[in-house]
């Protein structure tokens, strides 16, 4: 998953935010590329970054579930922003090296997570596959998380596979820091 040339659009730098993107820059360290691509039209800020904070952020999904949808999304359509920037939200998460490596592909699932699990990515792998998704798959988690939980892992993936193509299409760069944290996870070792 290589990422082809520089970013397609101008990234702000806070200097340059308009005010309306100002709130939404950093104070210390970098802002992300994601903020900094929206500072373009800087009105999309104020609606854009609280459903994001809300989809991704705190809810009755536990935050380790929440970067397994993740990263498996992002990973399965190809977007090297949110598989670099959820490999280190995801290990931050608990989730393991070979957790990790079988969400992006590297052994089947089955050797790296238990039914529960496989059955609650199944149901994202055919979400964002696009088409109708099988009622039995649906059933799955249904059983297991709910209606409530149904519809946040569905909204979570779709939200996902939104920024997936934002990020993928304007080639939006990992910062400096998560480009170095990838490093050092790498060198770590092999997640197989």
């Amino acid at each position: 998953m290589a990422r082809v040339g520089p970013a397609r659009i101008r990234l702000v730098d806070s200097i340059d935010a308009p005010i309306l993107a100002r709130p939404w820059f950093a104070t210390e360290g970098e802002t992300s590329p994601i903020i900094r691509a929206l500072a373009q039209v800087p009105e999309l800020l104020p609606a854009t970054m609280p459903f994001l904070g809300a989809v991704l952020g705190a809810s009755a999904i536990d935050l380790r579930t929440k970067e397994l949808v993740i990263l498996r999304v992002s990973s399965v359509r190809g977007c090297c922003y949110c598989v670099g920037a959820h490999r280190l939200a995801a290990a931050d998460a608990g989730v393991t090296a070979r957790e990790s490596g079988a969400l992006c592909g590297q052994l089947p699932l089955e050797e790296a997570f238990g039914e529960a699990t496989v059955e609650l990515l199944r149901l994202v792998d055919e979400t964002v596959g696009g088409g109708d998704v099988p009622d039995r798959v649906v059933a799955a988690v249904r059983r297991r998380l709910g209606d409530h939980g149904v519809v946040e892992v569905v909204l979570l993936a779709a939200t996902t596979l939104m920024l997936n193509r934002f990020c993928t299409t304007l080639r939006l760069p990992l910062t400096a820091t998560s480009t170095a944290r990838l490093a050092e996870l790498d060198a770590v070792g092999s997640p197989v």
